[in-house]
């Protein structure tokens, strides 16, 4: 735990932080080990995924062309 290195706590925390960070805790890391994606089992597949962005394309499509014409109406009613 480092208590007393504002520097090294200034590079930690973004500027604009609203709390006032007093220590860090570093850790050493002695190995990683990243996830192979070649063994592990994709959840969902693009087919599975696209009946999904079926069912939402229509109702977004539908709440586009509203939004267009309620932009239209307003525009009409500010001249």
């Amino acid at each position: 735990m480092i208590e007393d290195d504002s520097a090294l706590v200034a590079k930690l925390f973004d500027e604009g932080y609203k709390a006032r960070p007093e220590r860090a805790i570093l850790y050493t890391i002695n190995a990683w080990d990243v996830n192979c994606s070649s063994h592990i089992v994709a959840r969902y597949t693009e087919e599975h995924l696209e009946e999904f962005f079926t069912a939402v394309r229509a109702p977004i499509a539908e709440l586009e062309a509203e939004n267009q014409k309620l932009r239209v109406a307003l525009a009409q009613q500010t001249r």
